[in-house]
């Protein structure tokens, strides 16, 4: 057990409460957590259709969180309670997996729901 993989198993630890908790918070207020699912100049105002966007984000996204929170689980265990060896591994690797396949399916939300992440204007150079 190092310090550095004790603040990384933190980290996908809190991730993963933090994505699960926006999404169950999504459903609850029908609202759009834009700093989760959209890009930095998206507004969440201009949805076509919030319940739609809610219907389809949801699921993936709750499961997104709940893998990412386990991976987390799992890292600590290996770090405090007992080592896992080869076996860390493979739970590690389906979890990065599931972050990957988030950005993903929330970029294909956007595009559907918003007509594409929002690129700001580059600056003029002098």
């Amino acid at each position: 057990m190092t310090d550095i993989n004790v603040l990384i198993d933190l980290f996908i630890f809190g991730s993963g409460c933090y994505i699960t908790y926006h999404a169950l918070k999504m459903r609850k207020t029908r609202e759009i957590y834009a700093k989760l699912l959209l890009s930095q100049n998206q507004d969440p105002k201009k949805c076509k259709d919030v319940d739609a966007y809610i219907a389809q984000v949801f699921p993936k996204l709750l499961l997104s969180g709940i893998i990412i929170l386990l991976g987390g689980v799992v890292g600590l265990f290996n770090d405090f309670i007992h080592p896992l060896g080869m076996v860390y591994m493979l739970i590690f690797i389906p979890m990065l997996g599931t972050m990957v396949y988030m950005l993903m399916f929330t970029r294909k939300a956007e595009t559907e729901f918003f007509g594409g992440p929002v690129i700001p204007p580059r600056k003029k150079q002098k």
